[in-house]
C-alpha cells in the first residue's frame, strides 16, 4: 500500500502587472497586507512583450517571499529574454549602488537600498534533453 500523498496548498492567480501604486495595492490585497507572500511563484511565457517587463519584475518583487524562488519558463523568441535579463541586471545594480538605505511598508529595500541585489538571477537552458528536442521541432 502506497503511503498518502502529502497535502499541498497550492493557490493559482491571474493578476495584471502594474507599476503603479493600483499595482502596489493589488499586490498588497492579494498578500493579505504583505502578511503572506509567495514561496513560489511560477511564470510561462510572459516575457515576448517587453514594454510589460518592468511590471512583471515590480509584480514578482512585491509578491514573492525573501528567500522565495520565481521560475520564469520562456522559449528564445527573439531578444525579449535578454532584454529582460538585462533590466534585472539594471534593477540589481540599482540596488546596490545607491548609497540611502530606505525601505518600503513591507520592508522591501527601495531603488535606493545599498544591501545588495534584490534578485537572484539562474539562467537554465537545455534542462531537459526531450523538451529541448520538442522545442527544436518546432
Amino acid at each position: 500500500q502506497k503511503p498518502a500523498a502529502p497535502k499541498l496548498n497550492l493557490t493559482v492567480l491571474k493578476l495584471l502587472w502594474k507599476q503603479s501604486q493600483d499595482g502596489a495595492n493589488e499586490c498588497a490585497q492579494l498578500s493579505q497586507d504583505y502578511s503572506q507572500l509567495f514561496h513560489l511563484l511560477l511564470v510561462s511565457d510572459c516575457l515576448h512583450f517587453v514594454n510589460f517587463h518592468a511590471a512583471l519584475a515590480c509584480t514578482i518583487g512585491r509578491l514573492m517571499d525573501v528567500h522565495g524562488l520565481a521560475i520564469l519558463c520562456q522559449p528564445p523568441r527573439g531578444a525579449s529574454l535578454e532584454q529582460f535579463l538585462l533590466l534585472l541586471d539594471a534593477m540589481n545594480k540599482a540596488s546596490t549602488s545607491a548609497s540611502d538605505l530606505s525601505f518600503d511598508s513591507r520592508g522591501v529595500p527601495s531603488m535606493a537600498a545599498s544591501s545588495g541585489p534584490l534578485f537572484e538571477v539562474t539562467l537554465l537552458q537545455e534542462y531537459d534533453e526531450v523538451v529541448t528536442n520538442l522545442h527544436q521541432q518546432f
